[in-house]
């Protein structure tokens, strides 16, 4: 057979990284509650994995999840009306579709 048609990764190859965004990572109270359900059910679920590959991706995850807690600032979500009609994308305001 070709060697064109002979998956050439291991097996047992980690799991790529998650990216995780540059710049703030705002988060409310029940986003920062969230993150820690996360990490809390990884670690559980850690505990009693005994397949390599999901222990990997499970410590992948963990990884990620934690860094996303270091990296949180959490803020009161906006009541704020006085925009008006809008979306929010990101960090910017966008105004509302016409139409």
């Amino acid at each position: 057979m070709s060697r064109a048609f002979v998956k050439e990764t291991a097996e047992s190859a980690p799991p790529p990284e998650r990216m995780v965004d540059e710049g703030p990572n705002l988060v409310t109270p029940e986003g920062l509650a969230q993150i820690d359900a996360h990490i809390a059910r990884i670690e559980a679920s850690m505990k009693t994995e005994t397949n390599v590959l999901l222990r990997e991706t499970l410590a992948r995850d963990l990884r990620y999840w934690e860094i996303r807690k270091a990296s949180a600032e959490v803020v009161q979500p906006s009541t704020d009306d006085s925009v008006g009609p809008s979306r929010r994308r990101g960090k910017e305001v966008l105004p509302a579709a016409e139409g």
